[in-house]
């Protein structure tokens, strides 16, 4: 079926070109929360195509896993113990690119599985659609105290994200570098000092350059573009329009010394 874009008959249209998709989707969310509080060995299980592979690398997820670091439970924000080795390699990601004038106060993981298969459905469409490796990138996104939660809950929504910049677009940003995402103007300080940043997974995949006029990515001769930066050929800064593209996936709570 077919129609005007924006009557019912388009939405139909939609629907129906994605309903494999939209079964997989469901089909995983059901099987990521029973994976997740069995903690049964899995070897193989199709949904649309998709294989259960065991894994217990950080930087090694499938789009059809629960992160093996995940701990059990109905908790959202889980904090690190600053002794383990996931502590260890999340802070040397942050203070990479900082001076010494910051200091942490706490990491927490977000564990929010609703998010993470949304997440993981969007990474296999872009991979569908013939983007190999979906482009993902660790990222740095600054937020306000109050703006956490909501990200936490529901993920990277332009309405409370996309508000401090649009020079690339009007999506929401992303950094490639922690020292950015910790000025004041993106990571605002609390009356008793404290600064958040996401540290997240984004899918950015095929880039082009940005502009403060963009809604959605530009067009390409195949389609769309997945994201816009900065600069092209070493980008600083990367820009969604799409919510399911980037996870929230460590809470960093720093301030200066």
């Amino acid at each position: 079926p077919s129609g005007q874009v924006g009557n019912g008959s388009d939405l139909v249209s939609y629907l129906y070109c994605h309903r494999y998709l939209l079964i997989g989707v469901g089909l995983l969310n059901l099987y990521l929360y029973r994976r997740w509080y069995s903690r049964a060995e899995v070897t193989r299980m199709e949904v649309t195509r998709m294989e259960v592979v065991p894994s217990d690398s950080m930087d090694d997820q499938r789009y059809d896993q629960v992160p093996s670091l995940w701990t059990p439970g109905s908790a959202l924000r889980v904090a690190l113990d600053p002794l383990q080795e996931e502590y260890a390699e999340v802070a040397a990601l942050f203070t990479g690119s900082l001076d010494s004038r910051l200091s942490i106060l706490r990491i927490e993981r977000i564990q929010n599985l609703g998010l993470w298969a949304l997440y993981q459905a969007k990474k296999w469409d872009m991979e569908r659609q013939g983007c190999p490796g979906h482009g993902e990138r660790r990222l740095f996104h600054g937020t306000d105290d109050a703006t956490v939660p909501k990200i936490i809950s529901s993920a990277f929504n332009r309405s409370y994200c996309g508000k401090n910049a649009t020079a690339y677009g009007q999506g929401v940003y992303f950094a490639s570098r922690a020292s950015y995402s910790a000025l004041d103007t993106y990571s605002r300080p609390t009356k008793q000092g404290e600064k958040h940043m996401f540290l997240c997974r984004v899918l950015v995949g095929a880039y082009a350059l940005g502009d403060s006029s963009l809604r959605v990515p530009p067009a390409r001769a195949d389609g769309m573009f997945d994201s816009t930066v900065d600069r092209v050929d070493v980008p600083s800064f990367f820009v969604i329009y799409h919510d399911a593209q980037a996870y929230p996936e460590y809470l960093i709570t720093f301030r200066r010394c």
